[in-house]
């Protein structure tokens, strides 16, 4: 009897190893006519709203998808995506009647994830693409091999602080390193509003598995031209928009010609071999629905001239990029919007050429053997919120069970378990303000330098320190009440973010019996840069008498001496005393060739530099560093390149 108790316990165990390991996955869907959904708290209409991340009720229309993680009375919770934030909430299954939820049931086997893994996709991607494969079979995916880790793309992504913009009032999306936030003021970009995206933000946008979902895959979508993408399915994006009706073209007799934008953007897509479903998704990305003044043709400078991809609309106002962005469209004589929206659409071309045939890859450049330096859009946000409007348009149309292929990045090594734009994961560790009664630090207070030093007289026993964290959620330690050792005190604020990163800032108190300001001391106090010696952030044309004179004013008991007369030029010399005396050089950003100019003389140093064929040396090779990363370098040649032409002016 114990025999065949055994061998039954056996066939049990054998079969149980057999059995795959399915799982079932809902998706929900908001039915057509329907709007507003509200997504609540809890199973309730008498609870509140979810907020979104910046505190603004959430409801939902057709055709958001989402997944159902489970059923309460007349209630699903779903899980949703929402601005790019990730919510769990309850949706009402139906109201008067009427079903405001489509559900739908899916199974997602072992064999469907392990041949995603097969074709190399780690689990991690392979059970999101099983989901969407489980509930479009026909769809492609196809992994794209970037040859770096994800945290060398990081680097890489966050090495220039303009490279990725975001617009939004949640400023933990915000970036605080240097050049983008001094003092608890952030610095915009691109005609203003728009802030340099956080390195937790990047991190999130460039993680492709955080878009795997129905909504917002077609960031991968191939964008080569695709015939079944009718003048009908272009029609219905341009619907409510300012291209629902008619365009115009001049023909070869120069007469005015009428023609459908749904027309235009057909062939458009079909001479530049380009999604022409993603160029109407990119203008209205580029325009707004209404449209721009790139886009209306009625400027007073350049009328009649129009630019709806908005190439070369760059500036750091709003008049810098609709001229620059004009100025390139009478240079291109897209003198209507048929030749605006066919020349436009030939850049992309260039990069569907060039092998960035996706949103994703405009946005972030992995293909070549150079990245980072050909993308298409600042926009961090631009792939998420193009993609669904494509999604929605296939929804609309009845094509989202089409072949699709998706081309999705994969980094070498291990990926991070995890991002996320949750605050729970802020890495800030920066403070907006500190102080010390009494104490003039050294150098003035900057969110992103670490290390500081004051002068105190002998008398003085104890100091005041007072900190804020730019992040409200972070915890400052070491700041209040201080004794004072008789020569030094070394005092640590330390700033903790949620995610557990650590940010020590260094004061080094000094007791003397002469607290008169030093040279360092009086340019820290004059909020002019001082970096090891050179001197910069001087506006293109200054005379070198200004900054004498703004000296003496301020600080009538020191003597200053600059070597030359005439405008503040590269390698000019100030020599300050007060407490002491020091000796300075000047630094014009741009200008390598001590003139004080920025020229074709200065862009042939760099070019030469690059080349080895010139040395720069001392600050003409600092000045020769436009964007201050501490190489000299084509980026550097294309910025003086951008200032000489008026398109994009050096900051100092």
């Amino acid at each position: 009897m114990l025999k065949y108790v055994k061998v039954i316990i056996l066939v049990i165990f054998l079969s149980c190893l057999n059995v795959q390991a399915d799982t079932t996955y809902l998706r929900g869907s908001i039915n057509p006519n329907t709007t507003n959904v509200a997504v609540r708290v809890c199973a309730s209409t008498d609870c509140d709203y979810v907020k979104s991340d910046t505190n603004g009720k959430i409801s939902i229309s057709y055709p958001e998808m989402f997944e159902i993680i489970g059923e309460e009375g007349n209630f699903y919770k779903i899980r949703l995506q929402y601005t790019g934030f990730w919510y769990d909430g309850y949706v009402l299954k139906e109201k008067d009647g009427k079903e405001l939820v489509k559900k739908e049931e899916y199974t997602v086997t072992d064999d469907l994830v392990n041949e995603i893994i097969n074709i190399g996709f780690d689990e991690s991607y392979a059970k999101k693409i099983a989901k969407l494969k489980a509930s479009h079979p026909t769809w492609i995916f196809t992994p794209y091999q970037v040859d770096a880790t994800f945290d060398e793309v990081i680097k890489g992504e966050t090495k220039y602080i303009d490279t990725n913009l975001i617009q939004s009032s949640n400023t933990n999306l915000r970036s605080t390193e240097d050049g983008s936030y001094v003092n608890g003021e952030w610095k915009t970009f691109s005609g203003g509003k728009w802030y340099a995206a956080s390195k937790q933000t990047v991190k999130y946008y460039v993680d492709p598995r955080n878009f795997l979902n129905d909504g917002h895959v077609f960031m991968f979508e191939k964008l080569n031209f695709d015939a079944t993408q009718t003048e009908e399915v272009l029609q219905s994006l341009l619907n409510g928009t300012f291209m629902s009706g008619n365009a115009f073209y001049y023909d070869e007799n120069n007469e005015k010609k009428e023609i459908s934008y749904a027309k235009a953007f057909m062939d458009s897509g079909k001479v530049n071999d380009v999604s022409s479903l993603g160029l109407v998704s990119k203008v209205i990305q580029e325009q707004g629905s209404k449209g721009s003044a790139l886009s209306s043709g009625d400027d007073k400078e350049f009328p009649g001239y129009y630019n709806y991809f908005n190439v070369h609309a760059n500036g750091a106002t709003t008049a810098e990029v609709i001229h620059n962005g004009l100025a390139y469209a009478a240079k291109m004589n897209w003198n209507s919007p048929y030749a605006a929206i066919l020349g436009g659409a030939s850049l992309l071309n260039s990069y569907n050429k060039y092998g960035q045939n996706t949103l994703y890859l405009q946005k972030f450049d992995f293909v070549g053997s150079t990245y980072y330096t050909n993308q298409y859009m600042q926009n961090i946000r631009d792939p998420y919120t193009s993609s669904y409007r494509t999604y929605s348009t296939y929804v609309n149309n009845n094509l989202l069970d089409s072949n699709f292929v998706f081309i999705i990045p994969v980094f070498k090594g291990t990926m991070p378990a995890y991002t996320s734009l949750s605050s729970d994961y802020n890495e800030d560790t920066t403070l907006s303000m500190l102080s010390v009664t009494g104490c003039n630090l050294m150098p003035t207070f900057t969110s992103s330098a670490y290390e500081y030093t004051c002068s105190l007289g002998t008398d003085v026993e104890k100091v005041e320190v007072s900190a804020v964290a730019t992040t409200t959620d972070n915890t400052v330690e070491g700041t209040g009440e201080v004794e004072l050792k008789e020569d030094k005190t070394e005092i640590n604020i330390v700033v903790t973010s949620k995610s557990g990163d650590k940010g020590t800032y260094k004061i080094t108190i000094v007791k003397t019996d002469d607290i008169k300001l030093s040279p360092d001391e009086i340019l820290s106090k004059l909020q002019i840069n001082n970096n090891s010696g050179y001197l910069s952030g001087f506006d293109l044309g200054s005379e070198a008498s200004s900054l004498n004179e703004l000296i003496r004013v301020n600080y009538p008991s020191a003597s200053s001496e600059i070597n030359k007369d005439g405008k503040l030029a590269t390698g000019m010399t100030l020599k300050l005393a007060n407490s002491g005396e020091s000796n300075y050089t000047i630094v014009i950003y741009g200008d390598n060739n001590g003139d004080g100019e920025i020229d074709i003389v200065d862009l042939l140093k760099v070019q030469k530099s690059i080349l080895n064929v010139g040395n720069l040396e001392g600050a003409y090779l600092k000045a020769s560093d436009v964007n201050k990363d501490g190489t000299v370098d084509i980026v550097d040649l294309l910025k003086i390149q951008k200032h000489i032409l008026n398109v994009n002016l050096i900051e100092q």
